[in-house]
């Protein structure tokens, strides 16, 4: 989800190109806490684009919503946060 939200988010930020379907809802904390539980052989489709509950690209809106808060807690940009790992940029959006 990280890399897709580091995607969206400079896709945003550089080109001016937003998505509806990439916007992350008001619970976007709760589906972080919820992909982060998730196990290894959980099914990518679900997450990425269409979960059997109905939500939709879940994963890129979730990536979008860490990259979100990395920036926000940070002060850096995307391209700074382009330089991190996955998990680098998960602990600076505040989730372990």
């Amino acid at each position: 989800a990280v890399i897709e939200g580091l995607a969206v988010v400079f896709a945003e930020e550089y080109l001016g190109t937003k998505f509806e379907a990439n916007h992350y809802p008001a619970e976007a904390d709760a589906w972080v806490r919820e992909i982060l539980a998730l196990p290894p052989n959980a099914n990518y489709q679900h997450w990425m684009f269409q979960h059997p509950d109905g939500r939709t690209s879940i994963g890129y809106r979730t990536g979008n919503y860490l990259v979100r808060q990395a920036m926000e807690h940070t002060g850096s940009g995307i391209l700074e946060l382009g330089r991190l790992t996955p998990g680098e940029i998960i602990e600076l959006a505040g989730y372990q």
